[in-house]
């Protein structure tokens, strides 16, 4: 996989194919956020008056662990997962979610879009090996798939190669060499 652009709400994949062909593939993208609340009423409230923004294309109620030090102690929080219409609003919406005294924490909110579908949608980072199912009459991307080249690693390691370097210091009694193996 090469790149990846987010334009609206579609994502357009680069793949360069073992062939060595280039492809241009097209899939869909919808940008989200999650709202932590104050109190669960605030959240009702909160709620009810995200679903009535036309920006936002769906709302739902997902339980996340909002601290990773209370993980034990408190449990699960339950917040609201915002699904934007598209991206060209997310930060207006964003920065007046930030003034709103209901609202506590926003999370997912500090990766870009790329970052976002690359890691929560695709899985898989760019230059990944990936193997891809994809629609080609209309080039839309159905399925992809990380390759383990770990797996592929593993059969034929790289040879190691030698790397040595000496370190002088101003002071003769302090000389150092050092030899590094690596792959």
């Amino acid at each position: 996989m090469f790149d990846v652009s987010i334009e609206q709400n579609r994502a357009t994949v680069w793949i360069k194919t073992s062939e060595g062909t280039i492809l241009k593939l097209i899939h869909n993208y919808q940008s989200t956020f999650l709202v932590l609340p104050k109190a669960e009423y605030t959240g009702d409230d909160l709620f009810q008056i995200l679903s009535q923004q036309s920006i936002v294309k769906n709302l739902g109620w997902e339980d996340k662990f909002t601290d990773l030090f209370d993980y034990d102690r408190h449990g699960m929080k339950k917040l609201t997962c915002v699904y934007m219409e598209s991206i060209l609003l997310h930060k207006t919406l964003l920065q007046s979610l930030e003034k709103d005294p209901r609202e506590v924490q926003l999370f997912n909110t500090d990766l870009s879009h790329v970052q976002q579908y690359l890691f929560t949608k695709l899985k898989a980072e760019p230059t990944r090996k990936v193997e891809v199912q994809y629609d080609k009459n209309e080039l839309r991307l159905i399925k992809i798939t990380k390759i383990n080249e770990e797996d592929e690693m593993a059969a034929a390691p790289p040879p190691f190669s030698i790397l040595y370097f000496e370190i002088h210091t101003t002071s003769s009694s302090y000389n150092l060499a050092i030899m590094s193996m690596t792959r």
